[in-house]
């Protein structure tokens, strides 16, 4: 009877290494997908942003597309209807939409990485031609 004394211990110590390696290895993972979606996110608005008031330098309907499509892969319910409802807008002439969406990825984003948030004004791109 003695060596339970021994052994429970030995066990109750592997548990806890056990878990504790998942819960970590879990706790990464998860983390690591955060800040690949951040990423995505920050790019594709970017993309978007720039392409809200394009100038023959910098305009690429490649990148712009690319973003859309980010946000239909990596954007949250919400974004990926917006980006739907624009693609349907603009595909008519109307590209207002837009606007919704940058401002919703705006959001995610400040909350994300713990920015103050507060009533913004709107998305004004700004372009400077020289």
């Amino acid at each position: 009877m003695d060596e339970w004394k021994y052994i429970i211990p030995i066990f109750t110590a592997i548990a806890g290494l056990v878990g504790g390696h998942l819960f970590a290895n879990r706790r990464e993972s998860l983390k690591r997908k955060r800040e690949m979606r951040i990423e995505y996110l920050v790019s594709a608005y970017r993309k978007l942003e720039k392409g809200a008031a394009p100038t023959s330098k910098e305009y690429s309907p490649g990148e712009f597309e690319a973003a859309i499509s980010d946000i239909q892969l990596f954007g949250n319910h919400e974004q990926v209807n917006l980006a739907h409802e624009f693609c349907q807008a603009a595909a008519k002439g109307d590209g207002s939409l837009l606007q919704k969406l940058l401002e919703n990825i705006r959001e995610e984003l400040r909350v994300e990485l713990g920015v103050k948030q507060s009533k913004l004004p709107a998305i004004t791109p700004f372009r400077i031609n020289c």
